[in-house]
């Protein structure tokens, strides 16, 4: 039997259930064309990667926004107003707590 043959045979049984003409044309079209059936799956896998890579960015985004905030809140303390003078200035603490540890006498 021929998929046309097969087409007309689940156009009479929808008929005969009482299913509307868009679900028989539905099942047709995935019996005569069934790449398109493939390509609905595709289509919903794509959809699906889609949704978790919106997670994904969204994931990352609160994180750097938790990371400029951390880096704001050191511009503060070190009283810089570029984030490339965080590492110098804290190098600069850094170098005179090792200073003061040098100088002052273990207690």
């Amino acid at each position: 039997m021929d998929t046309q043959a097969v087409a007309q045979r689940v156009e009479i049984a929808c008929e005969e259930l009482g299913l509307d003409p868009e679900s028989a044309h539905r099942m047709i079209g995935q019996i005569l064309r069934p790449e398109l059936v493939e390509a609905a799956h595709r289509q919903q896998s794509l959809v699906d990667e889609n949704v978790r890579l919106c997670s994904e960015l969204q994931r990352i985004r609160e994180e750097r926004d938790q990371a400029l905030a951390i880096q704001r809140e050191i511009m503060q303390l070190l009283e810089v107003k570029s984030p490339g003078r965080i590492i110098h200035n804290l190098r600069n603490v850094l170098n005179e707590c090792v200073l003061l540890r040098t100088l002052l006498p273990p207690e």
